[in-house]
């Protein structure tokens, strides 16, 4: 039971490690831009991500590109509903074995 639940939680913090990583990388990208006198924002949709740059009237928009923090949330959902279902299971298979016979 131990062993499962270090499992998970190591699990969990390499998910929300590179999720960290994943917004900061987006953070020094937009602050890299905003230094070049560009003004940066991001549009999202559904596990999708378009970076757009504003400078007067010039507007340059990224071509649509995987989002990351979606795609890692749902890896840590997934991680944590596979640990919990497993969890599940092997509690109802246990109690199942330990009832008495009359």
């Amino acid at each position: 039971m131990a062993s499962r639940l270090f499992k998970v939680l190591v699990a969990n913090a390499v998910i929300l490690v590179a999720e960290y990583l994943v917004i900061r990388d987006i953070q020094g990208r937009t602050a890299y831009a905003a230094r070049q006198g560009l003004s940066p924002s991001y549009s999202y949709s559904i596990l999708t991500q378009f970076f757009t740059l504003v400078r007067g009237s010039t507007t340059l928009q990224s071509p649509p590109t995987f989002d990351w923090v979606q795609g890692l949330v749902a890896v840590l959902v997934l991680v944590n509903l596979w640990y919990a279902y497993g969890a599940l299971r092997r509690g109802r298979t246990s109690s199942i074995q330990q009832r008495p016979l009359s």
